[in-house]
Order: structure tokens, then C-alpha cells, then sequence
């Protein structure tokens, strides 16, 4: 069953990125997929239940990515970095998806679902956050959980904002190595 729900989320991804969310109905995502009308309606109930899912999905890329950094065996400059250069790789490779995930989101106002969706996000970044304040590597003054919050909105805004809102493409490097250097200086 978790098999078909991907191949929705995966018929879905490829309809959207090529012909645009308003372009891409639920019939066209079912034949895409593969699978009767009603079987969409299993997983989602409705089309913006699968932007939803969608963002899941590059939430958990990021996850992924983000697991093997180890807080226990780098300073927390060198995962500063390492961090920020995997959320910008992830939102150059799905720029065009988070442009539709965000635009329906906020036509919709659901963004207490992403609380849900961001959780485990937010709880990964606050245990090594809480390391590195025992570790006396970053200001004790903040807490651990509104700081990993504020963290990864920053990191995801400033990505966002070189791929999807710049008019000129900028050095990627050097946007990254600038909000490096403005948290670490402001952490520690």
C-alpha cells in the first residue's frame, strides 16, 4: 500500500514540476500512477493533501542528508556548514516544488501542518544545539528548541532566497560561507 502512495507523490512530483500545480488534475495524476480515480482518495483527501506530502517528501530528503552528521565528532562550525551547504543543495534540486508547496500553502493557511511535518526537523537540530551549549560551543543563553526553530527557518530563507527569489544567480559559495559566518558569530 506505502507503494502506491509513493507512485501518487511520484506521478504527482513529475505532472507539477513539468505543466504547474493548477495544470495538474487528480485524473492526470492517477493515470500518471498508474491506479484508479478512487485509490487517490485513499492516501489524500484532496489534491492539496498531496502538496502536503510533497513537502514531506523534501523535508525527508533533507533528513536523510542531515543524519549523518555527527555534533560528537565535529565542532559545531563544521556542522554549521555542512548543514547549511545540504539545505541549499536540497532547495536547489526542488526549487520549482517548493515554489508550488508554498504557494499553496499560504493560499490555503494551513502552516500549523507544517508544525507536524518540521518536528522531527526541529528535534534532530535542538539535541545537537543542546550539545554543543554543554559543550560550551554555543551561547547557553538560548533555548535549544527556539533556537534549532529559528535555525532552520533562517537556513531555509536565505537558501530560498538565492535560488527562488534572486533576479541574478549569485556564487552559491559565497552565500553559503556569509550565513555561515553570521551564525557562528552570533552563537557563540
Amino acid at each position: 500500500m506505502e507503494h502506491t502512495k509513493e507512485k501518487l507523490i511520484d506521478a504527482a512530483i513529475n505532472l507539477i514540476t513539468k505543466q504547474g500545480y493548477e495544470d495538474t488534475s487528480v485524473a492526470s495524476i492517477v493515470k500518471r500512477a498508474n491506479v484508479a480515480q478512487g485509490t487517490f482518495y485513499l492516501y489524500f483527501q484532496s489534491k492539496y493533501d498531496m502538496v502536503l506530502a510533497i513537502a514531506k517528501r523534501i523535508l525527508s530528503h533533507i533528513n536523510e542528508k542531515v543524519s549523518d552528521l555527527d555534533s560528537s565528532h565535529q565542532s559545531m562550525e563544521d556542522f554549521l556548514y555542512e548543514w547549511i551547504a545540504i539545505v541549499y543543495e536540497v532547495t536547489e534540486q526542488n526549487r520549482d516544488l517548493i515554489n508550488y508547496v508554498y504557494s499553496k500553502s499560504a493560499e490555503k493557511q494551513r502552516f500549523t501542518l507544517w508544525e507536524d511535518i518540521y518536528t522531527s526537523y526541529y528535534n534532530w537540530l535542538t539535541k545537537h544545539i543542546t550539545f554543543y551549549q554543554q559543550s560550551n560551543e554555543c551561547d547557553r543563553e538560548f533555548d535549544p528548541k527556539e533556537l534549532a526553530m529559528f535555525l532552520v527557518n533562517t537556513v531555509e530563507q536565505a537558501a530560498e532566497q538565492h535560488f527562488l527569489f534572486q533576479k541574478e544567480v549569485t556564487d552559491v559559495t559565497h552565500s553559503i560561507r556569509f550565513l555561515h559566518r553570521f551564525l557562528v558569530k552570533s552563537l557563540k
